[in-house]
């Protein structure tokens, strides 16, 4: 957090790993001196993935977006030459948007940052909103996509993303057994929060809220319910031309959210 705060990285990752049985931190970043070359790539690569112009200040405000939220994926962007990276990112930080617009509260995480969170075989989902509803802590599960081509309810990009969400929910249900080991599985997850919390999750008019949230989550009195009864969300967004703008309850539980090329621009424009 200190390091971040010094100013002298456009991004900043840090994760732990382990190397001959001994905890190894890690921190990539990228040189803030090397900005204004970084902004200028990362704003043609944008452009080239939605085919419209992007001034430089949008390009800075995704980065700023993905440096609170998923600054390993925006440095893997950054390096890379193709465009996958690039649309997983937007995806990710439109759709952390849209949930954080729909005033439910909690924090959101974003799994791919997070990766000794959940581990195990099997496709993930994007983003997890943690909350606390009336006396419980509620884990929301939220799938991001993004398409150069149309989307609509019978594309396989929605039906990956089901499977997706479907996957998630399940490997959660760790959290919210009961045992005696539980408060060890219980830490994985507040210390994700704590790594949220360091990446700037938590604005200085709210550290109580933050708190009382990793409380929770620490207390194995306090349940954990995964979705609170529904099944996740699923946002998709396209620059295609065709794509319809779509709000649904898919049968299988999920609300999903279609949003078209002119409401994708919007948002992405409305980072900053």
């Amino acid at each position: 957090r200190a390091v971040q705060q010094c100013g002298t990285a456009t991004l900043l990752d840090f994760y732990s790993t382990t190397e001959r049985r001994r905890p190894v931190h890690v921190c990539v970043s990228l040189d803030r001196r090397n900005a204004e070359q970084d902004i200028a790539r990362l704003r043609l690569m944008l452009e080239a993935l939605i085919g419209a112009e992007i001034c430089p200040s949008e390009a800075e405000s995704v980065l700023a977006s993905a440096r609170t939220l998923a600054p390993g994926l925006a440095i893997r962007c950054i390096g890379s030459t193709g465009g996958v990276d690039l649309s997983g990112l937007v995806g990710l930080l439109l759709s952390a948007r849209a949930t954080e617009a729909d005033n439910l509260g909690g924090l959101v995480l974003a799994l791919d940052q997070h990766r000794d969170l959940l581990t195990g075989r099997g496709q993930l989902s994007d983003l997890l909103r943690i909350r606390i509803v009336e006396k419980d802590v509620c884990i929301d599960v939220v799938e991001a996509k993004f398409s150069t081509g149309a989307i609509s309810l019978q594309s396989s990009a929605v039906i990956e993303a089901q499977h997706q969400v479907r996957s998630t929910i399940e490997r959660l249900a760790q959290f919210s057994l009961e045992h005696p080991l539980i408060l060890r599985t219980r830490s994985r997850l507040a210390r994700a929060i704590v790594h949220r919390i360091h990446l700037g999750g938590s604005a200085p008019s709210r550290p109580k809220q933050s708190k009382e949230l990793l409380e929770a989550v620490l207390d194995p009195r306090v349940k954990i319910q995964i979705g609170g009864g529904a099944s996740g969300s699923i946002h998709a967004w396209s620059v295609n031309g065709t794509t319809q703008e779509t709000r649904t309850v898919l049968p299988s539980g999920e609300s999903l959210c279609i949003h078209s090329r002119d409401t994708t621009l919007l948002q992405l424009r409305g980072l900053s």
